[in-house]
């Protein structure tokens, strides 16, 4: 006792924060490794984004366009306060602000993360914060010279060389006691920042005693600063050595989510939803045995524009016991036209308004969807609480009494519309009806008060996932005058609108059937009990002057003709075969996981001239993140043909066989398993001898049986379901099937298994 009161004494002394009333810790983890708030004790709960901007690409971009980075950093936490993020993260560049013995350097990229956090402290924004990356700054560019550790010794290295481990010790003792210039406090000691996750994605090889030597060592050099912050670090990745990471004495895992894998080039097509059917973690014992506390520290739904995926994700997130959790990632303001950070990904909430509208969703599922509660499988788990998630209707939403937001038309309405005291949404609902192509939000500031805030159009006019830069254009605003009729049980007999920014022409209108046309900007709207100048009123103009509007500038972009990523349509004669796949010209759309000497056969000019070669050796190979996991004995590609078949929605129902065109090589006979996908996840499949003969193999469909589906693309983590256990049909409807699987490891023994696969797929359709 008397050692703890010293300490405090102590502690007191050499951090004022303390004794001012600022204890630096905001949270507490409890034996069952659930995280707490000091300040009550209720369950922490945290949702928001990753973002770069004072590092790397970012940085260098926003120097190359002449775009001021603090103006930059200003816009888009406006826009993570309007979507009602609370949390932020970043892994830093510790390539750009260290030397290579470790020593913090103070200079432009440290002073704009020091902006950065007292922009998002001002706005209740917490964080938590990865103070080593390990990556060179250069992505999608070339790494450029830079002066860090992590420069000198790589990734590999620094993980074992004891040179490296010392400067990392250094680098962490140095960055924690860091105070920030504009909030005066030291990172340690800053009750904004909830907790320290060591370092990014490690991905150990070795002893396990020696990993567990490292994290120690890193945790250490952490805590003698006094820094008592909860500390976590990366367990998903080489989980093999899930306990050795706990007994380093770390408080908490930190995870990822990749559902649809990353890097396709281009929009995926298909219902997506079974693949976040569930977030299950085979060492979970291992977290409950060591009271971990859980934090999600990245996830996307790569190469998806869609907004129904999202939701699911965080629900799932929960179920598996996620208190937290951080987007990957926000593309800045300035460089969101063209997609060029992270061109797997896409967000920013004027350029993917549907999609950041779905993460202000997964805020609301995280602060309300009870800690490991089960929905179960797809597609009995896409209502939940007060929450709805549609794939046929590209569309989540949350709806109670006080909340309304949707990211797509939808015909649900509140119980209570009166009662409402946000809505934020996207197209037509019962209680808003807008033309344009951008979110609008609506803030209830008072009886019959309310605050209309409406972004620009957003037009994606080129493919947003493919091989992007500055020069190509990949998505623009435009600052169209648009429609919109406000349903509100106040407006029943009409309201008044102004223009508070004077954005607007329009300074002040009155209307009597709810109909206003509107450019983007934020507005007053109030009910005709309120005269022009009431006081009540010009006390609310003074509240939304505060809030300010940012807009970004329109790129120049002419015609604004919209993108779509869709697949043309087949026509045909209802007796023509109906193409489910031709590989000389569907072969770029295929999911297929690399191996050694798979892929197109190419001429000298790279034109597909046969089909697609796929080469195994062996049915299995080996996890480095998961060495220890039973090996999946199977091979699988994945193709969506839902888009090229709806000219023919009529004529698929009459088809009777389905036909696979292919061979085998070296002489060799194999079977493979032909399955179809229903909408719902259910699949239904056959299989068939392949033999070198070039030769189309026949599947009654009356015969298929219902099999289990891979998911496809690839999950990442690794450790994730293999197969999928969505889709509740027993039987084939041949109206609801949007993908076809083809499959090597079905039907072949065990004793085969190593064996050498080499086939040739060249199409299938239906006749």
């Amino acid at each position: 006792m008397k050692f703890l009161f010293l300490a405090f004494l102590i502690s007191g002394f050499l951090y004022p924060e303390i004794v001012n009333g600022q204890h630096p810790d905001q949270i507490f983890i409890t034996d069952d490794g659930i995280m707490h708030w000091s300040r009550d004790s209720s369950e922490v709960t945290g949702f928001g984004e990753n973002y770069t901007v004072p590092f790397a690409y970012g940085y260098r971009a926003a120097k190359s366009m002449g775009v001021d980075l603090k103006g930059a950093i200003d816009q888009d936490v406006y826009q993570f306060a309007r979507l009602g993020f609370d949390l932020f993260r970043v892994h830093v560049w510790d390539c750009e602000i260290s030397d290579t013995l470790g020593n913090l350097l103070d200079n432009e990229h440290l002073e704009l993360f020091d902006y950065l956090l007292l922009k998002l402290k001002e706005k209740g924004i917490n964080a938590v914060i990865t103070p080593i990356a390990y990556w060179g700054n250069g992505w999608p560019e070339k790494d450029e010279p830079t002066p860090g550790f992590s420069t000198k010794y790589g990734k590999g290295n620094c993980l074992t060389n004891p040179d490296a481990i010392k400067a990392q010790e250094k680098y962490l003792f140095q960055f924690v006691n860091h105070i920030n210039r504009y909030t005066g406090i030291a990172y340690k000691n800053d009750p904004q920042i909830l907790a320290f996750e060591i370092c990014n994605e490690p991905h150990h090889r070795g002893p396990a005693d020696a990993v567990t030597a490292f994290v120690r060592k890193m945790k250490d050099a952490i805590q003698s600063s006094g820094c008592t912050k909860p500390i976590f670090y990366n367990v998903s990745h080489a989980i093999n050595y899930a306990q050795d990471y706990f007994d380093a004495g770390i408080d908490g895992g930190t995870f990822q989510w990749y559902p649809t894998g990353l890097g396709f080039q281009k929009e995926l097509g298909g219902n997506m939803l079974p693949n976040v059917d569930r977030y299950e973690i085979p060492f979970d014992d291992v977290l409950k045995k060591n009271h971990a506390a859980r934090f999600v520290y990245e996830f996307d739904a790569a190469d998806m524009a869609t907004s129904y995926m999202y939701p699911a994700m965080a629900r799932s997130f929960r179920t598996a016991g996620m208190q937290m959790a951080t987007h990957f990632a926000w593309d800045p303001t300035y460089s969101a036209p063209y997609n060029t950070e992270y061109n797997t990904h896409f967000m920013n909430l004027y350029y993917a308004p549907q999609k950041a509208l779905s993460l202000m969703i997964c805020g609301e599922i995280f602060r309300t969807i009870p800690l490991y509660k089960d929905y179960g499988v797809y597609p009995d788990n896409t209502s939940f609480g007060p929450f709805h998630i549609s794939y046929e209707n590209n569309l989540a939403e949350m709806v109670t009494d006080e909340k309304f937001i949707y990211t797509n038309n939808t015909t649900s309405k509140p119980h209570a519309p009166e009662k409402l005291e946000l809505i934020a949404g996207y197209g037509n609902s019962p209680l808003v009806q807008y033309d344009g192509t951008g979110a609008y939000f609506f803030d209830k500031l008072g009886d019959g008060i309310w605050k209309l805030e409406l972004m620009p159009d957003a037009i994606v006019v080129d493919n947003l996932f493919g091989r992007n830069s500055l020069d190509k254009t990949r998505a623009v605003v435009a600052y169209n005058r648009r429609r919109m009729k406000i349903n509100l049980p106040e407006y029943v007999d009409g309201f008044s609108i102004e223009s508070v920014d004077w954005r607007d022409s329009i300074l002040y209108r009155e209307t009597k059937d709810g109909v206003v046309d509107l450019k983007p900007g934020i507005y007053l709207l109030k009910s005709p009990k309120y005269q022009e100048e009431d006081s009540i009123v010009l006390e609310s103009k003074k509240q939304i002057a505060l809030q300010l509007y940012y807009a970004p500038v329109p790129v120049p972009h002419d015609p604004y003709t919209p993108y779509h990523a869709s697949y043309p349509s087949a026509s045909g004669k209802p007796s023509d075969p109906v193409m489910l796949f031709d590989a000389k010209n569907d072969i770029d759309r295929l999911n297929w996981a690399w191996r050694q000497g798979s892929g197109p056969s190419l001429d000298s000019f790279g034109m597909v001239i046969k089909g697609f070669h796929l080469m195994l050796d062996g049915l299995s190979a080996k996890d480095e993140e998961n060495p220890n996991a039973k090996p999946v004995v199977d091979y699988t590609l994945r193709y969506y043909f839902g888009d090229e078949i709806k000219n023919r929605k009529k004529d698929v129902p009459q088809k009777t066989v389905l036909v696979f065109k292919g061979y085998s090589s070296d002489d060799s006979i194999f079977p493979i398993m032909i399955s179809l996908l229903m909408k719902d996840g259910s699949a239904f499949g056959g299989q068939i001898e392949l033999t070198p003969t070039n030769n189309e193999y026949r599947l009654k469909l009356k015969d298929l049986k219902k099999v289990r589906a891979v998911l496809m693309p690839r999950p990442y983590p690794t450790f994730l379901p293999y197969y999928s256990s969505a889709g509740k049909s027993m039987k084939l409807d041949l109206n609801q099937i949007e993908s076809l699987e083809i499959s090597i490891g079905p039907g072949i023994n065990e004793e085969d298994w190593g064996k050498v696969y080499e086939m040739m797929i060249l199409s299938v359709w239906l006749e």
